[in-house]
């Protein structure tokens, strides 16, 4: 009995170590500068959820993440200066900020 409690813990000392090993990075470095970045190339991200409907009027908020870039539109907000801004607009305007003119 007492044999099997000191190969336990000899075999739990040995997959510790193995696992700590595993988990440390490959040691040193390179002093040599990265570069200048480049321009260009393709950025992949993923959002979880499924998309039900390409419709920006009815997609949810994960799906909007996916219909967003689809669809612009014709005024965006400005969170710093808390005013709407033309988009897909070249110009707005409105007197009375009840009916407003656009020119596309």
């Amino acid at each position: 009995m007492k044999s099997r409690r000191v190969m336990v813990a000899i075999a739990s000392v040995l997959v510790t170590g193995a696992s700590l090993a595993g988990c440390s990075g490959p040691s040193g470095g390179s002093d040599e500068p990265v570069g200048e970045p480049k321009s260009g190339g393709t950025l992949s991200w993923a959002v979880p959820g499924e998309t039900q409907s390409m419709d920006p009027a009815i997609c949810g908020s994960a799906a909007y993440t996916r219909c967003s870039p689809v669809f612009g539109t014709l005024l965006r907000y400005d969170t710093e200066t808390e005013k709407f801004v033309p988009y897909l607009a070249e110009s707005f305007e409105s007197a009375d900020g009840q009916n407003w003119t656009l020119k596309l």
